[in-house]
């Protein structure tokens, strides 16, 4: 009597789950369906409906390729394939096509679905239709791409005039001995504007080229120069480059003994990574602190890493600050102005991801940050 007792209930219970299941799925605004291991449409909820413009009754029993446009028709076996080896497809951006004909952009996760012997029988997919999203992005850097074209050409020229302004107004001052004291301490001055003109110049001129790095990497056009390159001596010369401009602040420097590190890359692209790096150290740490450069190798990597002691980063910003667009909110930074689009850490990812690189960074807040990136090295690069 008692085993039958819980019998009831059990079955009570899992009748109310399923209930509760069912409930979630039929409210929704996501598009939920299942389908068995053929592909064929088992279940079909109301947003799917919505989104799609089929009923459930025109759709169950039917083949999901029914939604594919007719170029992705090979799609399915790919994650059909997938499924059948257990695994869950996440968050997939792809087109599928609504009874009217006309095609969404959806955001597309597919999970197995298995019975109680824990065989894998069919699969869910839960679609978002992100149309609206897609467009607003593809307009915003269709704008950022003109604006920034527009931007370029006339800044060039008015860096060069500066530049011109400064030698002529140098050349003047080193010839003109009897210039009245007044005289040679306007020129001086209006030696030193144009000096932090240039400085503001090249702010501007950093954001454009990131605006053009962006439109670069979203149309897969962002192009590498690859060759040969010392690490060590790229590093190196980075550092007393910032160095020299920074005279006032502190960067050590930690090189491996051997000498030279040889990996095959982008130099530039590199040297424009640590950088980014650098900048951003010397951005948020203190004038009396420190900025650490260290380089060292790792089994069949050279990772670089710069050090600072700046107001760190809490766990959820660490992914985060990746992303295009991010910065982080209310930190603290030297000078008082961020200066930045958000958009340099994004492009440090890119450019080391496409030279088979690896990027991360170490913080907890209150203890200061350290960014780092890895390359493989070159396979006669040997330090065992």
């Amino acid at each position: 009597m008692q085993h039958d007792i819980c019998n009831s209930a059990d079955w009570r219970h899992a009748e109310e789950a399923s209930l509760y299941l069912a409930a979630i799925v039929s409210s929704s605004d996501d598009a939920i369906l299942s389908k068995d291991l053929n592909g064929m449409i088992t279940s079909w909820n109301t947003a799917a409906e919505r989104m799609y413009g089929y009923r459930a009754q025109e759709m169950i029993g039917q083949p999901v390729t029914r939604l594919f446009p007719p170029d992705r028709q090979e799609e399915f076996a790919h994650i059909m394939e997938r499924i059948r080896r257990g695994e869950r497809v996440d968050h997939y951006e792809t087109i599928r096509v609504c009874k009217d004909g006309s095609c969404l952009t959806v955001s597309v996760t597919v999970s197995p679905i298995k019975d109680r012997a824990g065989t894998i029988i069919g699969a869910s997919a839960i679609a978002r239709d992100i149309s609206a999203q897609k467009a607003l992005e593809q307009q915003r850097e269709a704008f950022v791409s003109l604006v920034t074209h527009e931007l370029k050409t006339p800044l060039t020229a008015l860096q060069g005039n500066v530049q011109l302004a400064q030698r002529r107004l140098t050349r003047l001052l080193s010839q003109a001995v009897q210039l009245e004291e007044k005289q040679q301490q306007s020129l001086e001055e209006v030696l030193t504007l144009l000096g932090r003109s240039r400085q503001h110049m090249k702010v501007q001129q950093r954001l454009i080229n990131d605006l053009l790095d962006l439109g670069r990497i979203q149309e897969n056009k962002l192009e590498l120069r690859w060759q040969v390159c010392n690490l060590v001596e790229l590093v190196d010369e980075t550092v007393q480059d910032y160095q020299m401009v920074h005279a006032s602040r502190l960067i050590t420097l930690d090189l491996p003994t051997q000498d030279p590190i040889l990996i095959h890359g982008d130099r530039d692209r590199l040297q424009q990574a640590l950088s980014n790096y650098l900048t951003n150290a010397l951005k948020f740490s203190p004038d009396t602190l420190p900025i650490h450069v260290r380089m060292c190798l790792e089994a069949q990597v050279v990772r670089v890493s710069v050090t600072d002691h700046g107001p760190g980063l809490p766990a959820q910003q660490q992914q985060r600050i990746w992303q295009r667009f991010y910065q982080a909110p209310q930190t603290p930074v030297q000078g008082g102005r961020k200066g930045g689009l958000g958009l340099g850490l994004y492009i440090c990812q890119q450019v080391i991801r496409r030279q088979r690189g690896e990027v991360g960074v170490e913080s907890c807040p209150g203890q200061g940050a350290t960014f780092w990136f890895t390359l493989p090295l070159l396979a006669e690069t040997s330090w065992m």
